[in-house]
């Protein structure tokens, strides 16, 4: 029987009173407890820091507070919690969310089971700031719209084993939010599972840092998606997609040999293959934009015949494009 994991909880708190209280009661109520919490707090000026700090006092683990100097912001703010973290597996917390008492259990047996296994990613139940919900799911509303699975980035929501989390410190300094970073790189190296079964609630107040129109708590039909998001250009979304996959092919190379140590090698050319057909199909779009409408269409459907549309939504997406201004 393989060994217990080390497992820690890297937290990023600014101005959290409100909420914090839950979650940290969520860390404690866990089935299986975690052997550390890692607080990063980002000057905070409300009640934060004394409701962390007497948390601490009577936590049934292991729990570091940090305050920064200065304002870091919320990407670097996770990044410092991150690195401090001493866990074999570590978890990403948001302090506004609750976590379901299955949660750690739940993810430490999926890295048990595979060595090979860098990074989850779980789906979450949807609410409002008073977590009431209607069982509506992040990853169900991508699904009933038609998004890739791919699309499914949400750091609060994320794991990931630490010699991964090694290879991809520092964090770029631009371009990237912490979550996308980890996210987008173990899914071109095809080392991110995704878990279909919820485990926490996912608060939506009003003042989140994330405000994806996916996140609604009353779910988004295709229907909804397309009116609330009509035929707005995506050309500027498109180029700075393309601007990440550069930042993300660069750091292949660079992290090549930290890759090899952990057993990432033959993956290497995997994620190098997964990027060139990613840009291949947007720079493709993005082409297809630069083309007369009256003259669009037939580049079009040799873009569909060549697969082109095959990251995308297929016909659907091949019918925005003719119809985009």
């Amino acid at each position: 029987m393989p060994q217990p994991l080390r497992l820690s909880i890297a937290m990023a708190t600014y101005n959290g009173a409100r909420f914090l209280p839950q979650q940290l009661d969520s860390f404690a109520a866990q089935d299986r407890r975690p052997d550390e919490l890692v607080v990063c707090d980002d000057g905070s000026s409300d009640a934060t820091m004394d409701i962390l700090q007497a948390f601490a006092a009577t936590a049934p683990f292991a729990v570091r507070i940090e305050r920064n100097a200065t304002n870091l912001g919320f990407v670097r703010n996770f990044e410092k919690a991150l690195s401090l973290c001493s866990g074999d597996v570590i978890f990403l917390s948001d302090q506004d969310d609750v976590w379901l008492p299955a949660k750690l259990a739940r993810v430490e047996a999926e890295f048990l089971e595979d060595p090979g296994l860098k990074a989850t990613i779980n789906d979450m139940i949807i609410t409002d700031g008073d977590l009431n919900h209607s069982g509506v799911t992040q990853l169900g509303t991508i699904r009933a719209t038609g998004f890739g699975e791919r699309r499914f980035i949400a750091g609060c929501c994320a794991a990931i084993r630490r010699d991964m989390l090694e290879t991809l410190l520092p964090f770029p300094k631009e371009h990237f939010a912490h979550d996308s970073w980890i996210g987008d790189a173990c899914e071109a190296l095809g080392v991110r599972r995704i878990l279909s079964e919820p485990l926490q609630l996912y608060r939506r107040h009003g003042s989140n840092e994330s405000q994806w129109l996916l996140s609604d708590p009353n779910g988004v039909s295709r229907a909804q998606l397309v009116l609330k998001s009509g035929l707005a250009s995506p050309v500027e979304a498109w180029e700075a997609y393309l601007i990440r996959l550069g930042i993300l092919r660069r750091w292949l190379t660079d992290a090549e040999p930290r890759l090899r140590a952990i057993g990432l090698g033959p993956r290497i050319d995997v994620a190098h293959h997964f990027i060139t057909a990613e840009e291949n199909s947007y720079r493709g779009r993005l082409d297809l934009l630069a083309i007369s409408r009256r003259t669009r269409w037939a580049h079009i459907l040799r873009f569909w015949i060549r697969g082109g549309y095959a990251a995308f939504l297929g016909w659907k997406s091949a019918i925005k494009d003719m119809v985009r201004p």
